[in-house]
């Protein structure tokens, strides 16, 4: 099966943020990532775009904006949300956060704070062609936020089950207000095949193959000559 046969469908499942821009699903090569006018600022260019590794991973996939504004307050005390008001002022769809077992993801970051894991319900349902899954990940080159919140990544077979929700805990005490439209998710499908994985010793000629001086003698040549496009689509029906 080729890569042109896989496909992603993003379901609104409330047919309300289809039809708002900024709710609606982003491609991520569309998405700014947030911390680019600061370069652009300090250094009159966006420097992090000469890292290929990275940016491609910024450009990889889709995001899913946040569909309410919200608030999360977070102390010794524990946590508390307010969920807000979207566009015009009318409530975007009535999805109550929920606490999580924390027990699950203890030690997996620290805070001095009672750690609290919350789930907002996605009003986004996700299917997939067969054998297609995705990597559900905190949006680290587009969300604003990431300092003071953890967000939970994982794998789901979006070719059998249709939910995705943006779970996260505070790693400290803070005050984070979420604008309805910031990136919250990064979106990675891939298809599911067997990769064999060999882990060897080096001879002589695939040391000289792997290190060859000609690589690193040519300015950004792996991001001029050996980078591969990733192509993904986003098209409304």
């Amino acid at each position: 099966m080729g890569i042109d046969n896989y496909s992603i469908k993003f379901y609104d499942n409330f047919n309300y943020n289809y039809h708002q821009d900024i709710t609606a699903i982003k491609l991520a090569k569309d998405v700014k990532p947030f911390f680019k006018e600061y370069q652009m600022n300090k250094y009159e260019k966006f420097l992090f775009a000469g890292c290929p590794g990275m940016y491609d991973l910024a450009k990889f996939g889709y995001i899913i904006p946040a569909w309410n504004d919200f608030t999360i307050k977070a102390n010794k005390a524990g946590i508390f949300v307010d969920t807000g008001f979207p566009l015009g002022g009318v409530r975007n769809v009535n999805l109550n956060v929920l606490k999580m077992n924390a027990d699950v993801v203890d030690g997996v970051f620290h805070t001095d704070n009672k750690l609290e894991v919350l789930k907002f319900p996605s009003p986004w349902r996700i299917e997939t062609s067969k054998n297609v899954s995705a990597f559900i990940f905190p949006a680290f080159f587009h969300s604003p936020f990431l300092d003071d919140l953890y967000v939970y990544p994982g794998i789901v077979d979006y070719d059998t089950f249709p939910t995705v929700n943006f779970i996260c805990s505070a790693k400290r005490s803070c005050e984070i207000k979420v604008k309805v439209g910031t990136p919250l998710l990064h979106v990675v499908p891939f298809p599911r095949v067997k990769i064999d994985g060999h882990m060897m010793l080096t001879d002589v000629k695939t040391e000289g193959r792997l290190n060859s001086k000609f690589w690193s003698s040519v300015r950004s040549f792996y991001r001029k000559v050996l980078r591969s496009d990733k192509v993904f689509t986003l098209t409304k029906k």
